[in-house]
């Protein structure tokens, strides 16, 4: 049987499965181009790499932190003339507590907490290939097992407690 309109064993090259994936990937590629122009910031690449608009935004948020020096000393003053002689003394409260504004505004209302678990005091303590000894002490993730650091170390006095020795 003969079939009308098109010759047998001629395909048009439209048709053929190399064109067609082509295609695919032209439109695939055009669509990613396409979402890509219209995700960017129109101020991206004004400061090299950066966004402009992040400046302004930075500095449009509110402040969350308290002015360190001399803020924690005047209530805390026995408490952090202690600390201030300890390993962790050259580092400012806000570094554990977080955030203290809210609290030197309403001490009464708002109170800064610490994260008691493992993996905080691990942020800075947990060996780390590159992080100098001399600089952190550091303590192997099996040390003590899963206990808290501070179930044995006051982060105040770290080697106060339990006969802790450097």
């Amino acid at each position: 049987m003969v079939h009308k309109g098109k010759p047998e064993g001629k395909t048009k090259f439209s048709q053929l499965p190399a064109f067609r994936v082509g295609l695919l990937l032209v439109i695939f590629l055009a669509a990613f181009a396409l979402v890509q122009q219209l995700s960017v910031p129109e101020t991206f690449g004004q400061y090299g790499y950066y966004r402009g608009d992040n400046v302004s935004e930075w500095a449009g948020m509110e402040v969350s932190y308290a002015e360190e020096t001399n803020t924690c000393s005047a209530c805390h003053a026995e408490k952090y003339n202690t600390f201030k002689q300890t390993e962790h003394g050259q580092m400012q409260c806000q570094t554990c507590h977080g955030a203290a504004k809210e609290h030197t505004l309403d001490p009464g209302t708002t109170k800064p907490t610490i994260e008691p678990s493992r993996e905080f005091c691990g942020n800075c303590h947990f060996e780390l290939e590159g992080r100098k000894e001399t600089v952190i002490k550091q303590v192997g993730l099996d040390h003590n097992g899963e206990t808290n650091c501070v179930k044995c170390h006051d982060p105040h006095e770290p080697w106060s407690m339990f006969g802790g020795g450097k």
